[in-house]
C-alpha cells in the first residue's frame, strides 16, 4: 500500500517536561526527566509512587472556569495543546474556508477522572443515582433534542405540501388537480415516514431532514402528469389517455434511473448518504405508485370536467 505524505504545518505540546513546544523542546534537550510524585491523588499506600504528570498546568490561563468544569482533564489537554498547533501553523491568519478544515477526534472511553470521581460519589452516598439537570429548564438534551427534533420535522413537512400545493396550483391552474396532486404527495410523505419506522430509524437529526425534503422530491412525477392531463383535450377517460401516453414512458423512466442511482448510496460507510440512499429510493418509488395509481386513478373515478377556456380556479 502506497502512504500518502503529510505536511506538518502547526505544533502543540502538553507533556510531562513542558506545557508548550518550546519548553518541551527544552526539555527534550536537556534530557529532563518528566517522571516525579504522584500529586492527582494520594497515592501512600501504592508500592509506585511516581508517575509523569503535567506539572504547573492551570487551565484557566487557556479556557474559562465555567467551559473548564464541562471538560474531563484529557479534553482540556487536547483543546489546550490543538489550540496552541493551530496557532503556530498561522492557518487562521490566511482567512481559510473553515468548511474545509475539520477534526477527527477519537475516544474509547472517555474521562477516566469523571468517570472515576462519579463513581466514587455513588459509592460513599446513600445509593441515590445522580442526576445532573442540562439546562435551567431542567430538560434533559436528549429530550430537548428530541422535541426539536418532532416539531421541525412535522413543521417542514406541512410546509413543504403547502409549499407543493402552491406550484401546482400555479402550473396547472386547476384547484382539484392541485388538490389531489397535493394529497397525492401527502400519501407519499406518510408512506415513507412508515416504512422508516418499520426499518428501526430513530427520529434524530438526519431522519428530520430528509422528512422535511419529502415533498420536494416527491413533487416530480405528480406535476407532470397533471400539466400533461391539464393541456390535453376531450373527456377524463381521453384526458388520460393522452397524459399517460406523452409522458407515462417518460417519468416510468426516469423513477427506474433515479431508483438505481441511489443503490450505490447503500453502501456507503457515512450514515447520512447510507440512510439517504434509502430516503430516496423509498420516495421515487412511492411518488411513482401514487401519482400513476392514486392521483391519475382519482382523476378517472371522479370525472370531474374541465373547461376548455376561461378561468379554472
Amino acid at each position: 500500500m502506497e502512504l500518502k505524505r503529510v505536511v506538518v504545518t502547526g505544533l502543540g505540546a502538553l507533556t510531562p517536561i513542558g506545557n508548550n513546544i518550546e519548553e518541551y523542546w527544552k526539555g527534550l534537550i536537556e534530557g529532563k526527566s518528566g517522571a516525579a510524585p504522584i500529586t492527582q491523588f494520594d497515592a501512600s499506600l501504592f508500592k509506585t509512587q511516581f508517575a509523569c504528570e503535567l506539572k504547573g498546568f492551570n487551565v484557566e490561563d487557556h479556557m474559562d472556569r465555567k467551559e473548564a468544569r464541562k471538560l474531563d482533564q484529557f479534553s482540556q489537554y487536547a483543546m489546550v495543546s490543538s489550540k496552541e498547533a493551530v496557532a503556530d501553523s498561522g492557518i487562521l491568519d490566511s482567512n481559510p474556508n473553515l468548511d474545509r478544515i475539520g477534526v477527527i477526534w477519537g475516544s474509547g472511553i472517555g474521562g477516566l477522572k469523571t468517570f472515576q470521581d462519579e463513581v466514587k460519589n455513588f459509592t460513599e452516598g446513600d445509593g441515590t443515582p445522580r442526576v445532573i439537570m442540562t439546562d435551567l429548564d431542567e430538560k434533559f438534551v436528549f429530550m430537548n433534542n428530541q422535541s426539536i427534533y418532532v416539531q421541525s420535522a412535522i413543521q417542514s413537512a406541512i410546509l413543504g405540501v403547502c409549499i407543493a400545493f402552491v406550484v401546482l396550483l400555479i402550473s396547472t391552474r386547476v384547484f382539484h388537480l392541485a388538490f389531489f396532486a397535493s394529497l397525492s404527495i401527502t400519501c407519499v410523505l406518510v408512506s415513507v415516514v412508515g416504512t422508516m419506522v418499520m426499518l428501526g430509524w430513530y427520529l434524530g437529526s438526519i431522519e428530520s431532514i430528509l422528512i422535511g425534503i419529502i415533498a420536494g422530491f416527491s413533487v416530480d412525477y405528480v406535476v407532470h402528469l397533471a400539466h400533461a392531463y391539464e393541456i390535453a383535450s376531450g373527456n377524463t377517460y381521453e384526458r388520460i389517455t393522452e397524459a399517460f401516453g406523452d409522458l407515462g414512458i417518460s417519468v416510468f423512466n426516469g423513477m427506474i434511473t433515479s431508483v438505481v442511482a441511489s443503490i450505490p448510496l447503500f453502501f456507503c460507510q457515512l450514515q447520512f448518504f447510507a440512510k439517504f440512499g434509502t430516503f430516496l429510493c423509498l420516495t421515487i418509488a412511492f411518488s411513482w405508485v401514487f401519482a400513476n395509481f392514486g392521483f391519475m386513478s382519482l382523476l378517472a373515478q371522479l370525472k370531474i370536467p374541465l373547461k376548455e377556456k376561461g378561468c379554472r380556479l
